[in-house]
């Protein structure tokens, strides 16, 4: 991913984990996709703007797994990982969209 200003980054988030891990704390990893803060129902537009589900739901099981890799490697891994952040309305749209209460594209296995 490209998020704008390299906000919250891979490298940035295995910064902050390992002061959260420091800190005896517990680590929640969100896994938010899009390249724009806060407007997650949009897919990165750099990386998979051609993608069709199929290839996006690879993509966001790979970005993901990815990541939490990065962070076991360095003995920071999460206790817990969320996919998506107040996706009541899907995410990576259009695919993802949810309509008329259809998650079948959003829930997808």
């Amino acid at each position: 991913m490209n998020p704008a200003n390299g906000y919250n980054n891979e490298t940035k988030v295995l910064a902050f984990a390992k002061t959260v891990k420091a800190k005896g704390l517990k680590l929640l990893m969100i896994s938010i996709t899009p390249d724009t803060w806060a407007i997650q129902v949009t897919r990165p537009a750099s990386a998979w703007a051609s993608h069709n589900i199929s290839q996006l739901q690879t993509d966001v099981y790979n970005y993901t797994f990815g990541v939490c890799n990065a962070l076991k490697g360095q003995g920071t891994t999460p206790d817990s990982v969320q996919i998506g952040n107040e996706i009541n309305v899907g995410m990576l749209w259009p695919e993802g969209e949810v309509i008329n209460n259809n998650f079948t594209n959003l829930a997808c296995s």
